[in-house]
């Protein structure tokens, strides 16, 4: 499973479209973000822009289709990799290396509070590193024990 769309409170969340993806391997689901209008799969503490909706190799850049992220829609995705110490609602998450899942691991401490406007400084137990509020994945709900594999619900666009 990877970044599947379960609320959107405002018009069509599928507005469709075809656009350049980099050279990769791609699942339906993948989250995608934009580096110099190539859409490339999200890893780390980036902005996803898109969400793939084929599955396709490519050997170099070409066509795939896509959807637009918009600040309505919530999704449930996997969590890989995960400490005990930053996975709570309020939350931000790095995108693990697939682009399919969450994780803190995949990008070092990439965590701050969503409530501080992603500065970094939420306290003694939290991280110190700067990390823009509009980047990675917020958890808005827990719907496991948050143990690898366990599902989430997140905001990309947020």
């Amino acid at each position: 499973m990877a970044f599947k769309i379960v609320k959107n409170t405002a018009g069509n969340p599928y507005e469709t479209i075809s656009m350049t993806v980099g050279d990769g391997t791609y699942k339906v689901g993948t989250a995608l973000y934009d580096v110099s209008g190539v859409l490339e799969i999200a890893s780390g503490a980036v902005r996803a822009t898109h969400i793939a909706l084929e599955n396709r190799t490519l050997a170099t850049n070409g066509p795939m289709l896509v959807y637009r992220i918009e600040p309505t829609m919530e999704f449930e995705c996997p969590i890989e990799d995960i400490s005990d110490t930053y996975h709570a609602v309020g939350k931000i998450a790095a995108f693990h290396t697939d682009g399919a899942q969450i994780t803190d691991a995949a990008a070092g401490v990439v965590y701050a509070a969503a409530t501080s406007g992603g500065d970094g400084t939420e306290g003694a137990d939290g991280p110190t590193t700067a990390t823009p509020s509009h980047t990675g994945a917020l958890i808005v709900d827990m719907l496991g024990a948050a143990n690898d594999g366990d599902i989430c619900r997140v905001r990309l666009y947020h």
